[in-house]
């Protein structure tokens, strides 16, 4: 591998990481009201626990960031699968009409 295709690899790889740890902490973020507003409603007063609702505001979106992802990750590689068809598709014409 050339030094400029490794340093390209490098800030690709630099930039994913970054977009991939903003997302989290926004998802955190979301997850986090959500659970709160969530035990604020589920859960009776007589019930109500400062270790209990420490407990689901801290695991509560760790657990709701695992389907997410797994969200992402699938709705991602569908799109790049419609996306590559489309360019395969684009290829194949171009060829067909470069060779008539």
């Amino acid at each position: 591998m050339s030094h400029h295709a490794d340093a390209y690899a490098r800030a690709h790889g630099c930039a994913l990481l970054l977009v991939t740890c903003l997302t989290a902490c926004v998802l955190l973020l979301i997850n986090r009201v959500l659970i709160a507003w969530a035990y604020l409603l589920v859960t009776p007063q007589q019930w109500d626990n400062d270790k209990l609702h420490t407990l689901a505001l801290f695991v509560g979106p760790v657990l709701l960031i695992l389907p997410e992802w797994w969200l992402f990750d699938a709705v991602s590689r569908r799109v790049s699968r419609l996306f590559s068809r489309a360019r395969k598709t684009e290829i194949r014409r171009a060829v067909r009409q470069q060779k008539k």
